[in-house]
């Protein structure tokens, strides 16, 4: 393309044109990687409506036609919002707003006709983005939203070069590859991490997580309930998300001595194990009776929910904590963000020498008309068993020798539970062998409960911490016998030792999904110290540590005041040292190599007689130029189009600067 033709170009319909395909295929790229990870949380008719909206937007453009009509679209979002509400069942919740956020910039796909309309979009993406924090705040999310960030940067940088790219005539990668695109707007993000590390860290900041998302917001995992029955921690162990990580002080507890205690059950309904408030103070402990407890500090996910996890038997129970008598530990407000708690455990100490007549009553409850086969066979070992000790024994001799298994897939049981399971299907995980172990107990006339928590955990030796997953779920029996107190008895253990001595995924006898392999999840153990590092030293850091920043200066306890001092220095400072490189890279490049070329021709043709004005471009030049001497018209043009094509279009092969220094030898 010459550079006559740019004189016949109408600019302002350039930049109110529509988008061409490069442009649409960047923008629908970076809108599919913003709405990626919302998918599991939208309605599925949404994915089908965001796929119709790209297609058909790719073929009104392949084919020239004319967007949709006004009322159609009017309709269909209509319907979204109908859609939405009936999800949902409000307009008003945080699912349902990034919801309609997400459904809205699929509709506006639709009606991309104008370069505003994609900045638009590019400006909802960047939003939209931004709102996947609500629900998850992890690092690898962080990792794909910074990406995704990118690829986003990237599609405004194409769309901007947009009317340039339709001036030169030329291929859309021929005026800019994609690898330069991605530099460009890694760049241009690299420049302001100075300026956004400053302003975490100085930033005055309220009692709150990171982002200043509320706490009720986070993407919190239920994990253990107050209830226990048939198939509820079965959906736990599918589930690999961390539940909490623990670091120990000295000694380490071997894997088979690793319950991590949380509600106690005491309320049995025939199939379903419920909590009992129980009342009085946390069990008192003789400080001559700690012998070798554990320390550790344990930091918890957020869970929605109230319960506190440790080792048997907490010493001594950490700040805004509860302990009950039963040692279940809860906290008043629920777990809404990552909390760590310092902790003392001694498994040794007895609990409960002496059990009251209320709490023996309650580990005696049995619902009546119920597993009559199970309170037959309690009588015959009440009558032929000397103590309640050996009685204990017999069961675990029972589970281990009669033809028990550990499955994941038992057989269905009926009203009663326990009678199905220990008569007839023999199969079953944790659940079924502590429920239908305490039902037999408390028939045997041997107070007793069950206990959920998690048992084991993957000890990263790098970092020295233990890892305990959602997927470690496990529910274990406590009998109390005269002189010993309470005593844990694990059932399952009797069943399958691995459970206990490996861990729970190592008792699966399949695949729980595609990407279910040992490789993978010993890879996924092995970084989750990436995971731990950035809850600790971002997620983690409250306003308790920022007033701490300036300690090395001097400044104990820093305050707002001195925070917005600090920010307003080191950002200026920043600021300045951008304005200054700034400067210093124009200096450089005015007169760069090209320019000077171009003051080379200028000088040729002043000795033509042809004296080029400081407010005249290229172009008009030339003009001027072919006027006064027509016999050099070939000459000129081929020094001004190479020169507006490395000057104002991008340009940048070697072969358009060869051809600008070849065209400017042949004028004499």
């Amino acid at each position: 393309m010459s550079y006559s033709s740019y004189q016949s170009v109408d600019l302002p319909k350039i930049a109110a044109s529509a988008p061409d395909m490069r442009t649409m295929t960047w923008l629908l790229a970076s809108l599919a990687l913003v709405v990626a990870p919302h998918i599991e949380r939208l309605p599925i008719w949404f994915l089908g409506l965001f796929l119709a909206a790209c297609a058909l937007r790719i073929w009104q453009l392949k084919h020239q036609r004319r967007s949709i009509p006004g009322w159609i679209k009017l309709c269909l979002t209509l319907l979204a919002l109908a859609g939405i509400w009936l999800e949902y069942g409000t307009l008003l919740s945080r699912q349902a707003n990034t919801g309609l956020l997400c459904v809205m910039l699929a509709l506006k796909v639709m009606e991309t006709a104008k370069r505003r309309d994609v900045y638009l979009l590019i400006s909802m993406a960047y939003f939209v983005a931004i709102t996947q924090f609500l629900f998850n705040q992890s690092f690898y999310l962080t990792l794909y939203l910074l990406g995704v960030v990118v690829v986003i940067t990237a599609t405004l940088i194409v769309i901007e070069h947009q009317p340039i790219r339709q001036l030169s005539g030329r291929s859309n990668t021929q005026f800019i590859s994609n690898r330069h695109l991605f530099q460009s707007a890694l760049r241009m993000l690299l420049y302001g991490i100075p300026l956004m590390a400053t302003l975490f860290l100085f930033f005055p900041r309220l009692e709150s997580p990171m982002w200043g998302v509320p706490q009720k917001s986070l993407n919190a995992k239920t994990g253990i309930s107050d209830e226990m029955e048939p198939g509820n921690i079965l959906k736990l162990f599918i589930d690999d998300s961390p539940a909490f990580r623990v670091e120990f002080e000295g000694v380490i507890p071997p894997q088979s001595q690793r319950y991590w205690r949380g509600p106690t059950l005491w309320n049995f309904d025939g199939r379903k194990w419920t909590r009992q408030r129980t009342v009085g103070n946390p069990p008192s402990i003789d400080p001559e009776q700690i012998t070798d407890p554990f320390r550790y500090s344990l930091t918890m996910e957020p869970t929605q929910n109230h319960w506190v996890f440790g080792l048997d038997r907490i010493v001594e129970v950490p700040d805004r904590t509860r302990m009950e008598t039963d040692m279940t530990m809860y906290q008043r407000r629920p777990i809404t963000s990552i909390t760590t708690l310092n902790m003392i455990s001694d498994p040794d100490i007895p609990l409960d020498l002496e059990l009251g007549p209320m709490f023996r009553e309650a580990a005696l409850q049995l619902p009546d008309g119920f597993n009559p086969l199970t309170q037959a066979l309690a009588d015959q070992w009440r009558k032929e068993t000397e103590s309640p000790g050996l009685i204990v024994q017999r069961a675990i001799n029972m589970f281990s020798t009669e033809g028990f298994e550990y499955s994941f897939t038992p057989p269905p049981i009926g009203r009663n539970s326990v009678d199905d399971f220990l008569f007839e299907t023999k199969s079953g995980y944790c659940e079924y062998y502590s429920s239908a172990f305490t039902a037999l107990m408390r028939a045997a006339g041997i107070p007793s409960r069950v206990v959920t928590g998690y048992q084991g955990g993957f000890y990263n030796e790098e970092s020295e911490y233990l890892l305990v997953r959602q997927s470690d779920a496990h529910a274990w029996s406590e009998v109390w016998l005269e002189d010993r107190g309470w005593m844990r008895v694990d059932p399952t253990a009797a069943v399958a030792a691995d459970r206990v001595n490996l861990g729970a995924l190592d008792t699966f006898e399949r695949s729980r999904g595609p990407f279910d392999y040992e490789w993978m999840r010993a890879l996924r153990n092995r970084f989750d110290s990436l995971q731990r590092f950035w809850n600790q030293q971002v997620i983690n850091f409250d306003k308790a540590r920022q007033h701490s920043l300036l300690k090395p200066l001097g400044i104990e306890d820093m305050t707002h005041k001195q925070s917005v001092l600090a920010l307003t220095l080191i950002s200026s400072a920043i600021l300045a040292l951008a304005l200054w490189r700034l400067i210093r890279q124009q200096e450089r490049r005015d007169p760069d190599r090209i320019h000077q070329l171009y003051l080379a021709f200028q000088k040729r043709m002043k000795k033509l007689g042809v004296e080029s004005s400081p407010a005249e471009g290229p172009i008009d030049f030339a003009r001027r130029c072919k006027a006064n001497c027509p016999q050099l018209t070939d000459q000129i043009d081929r020094v001004i189009d190479a020169y507006v094509q490395l000057r104002y279009a991008g340009h940048q092969h070697s072969a358009v600067e060869r051809q600008l220094k070849d065209a400017l030898r042949t004028l004499s």
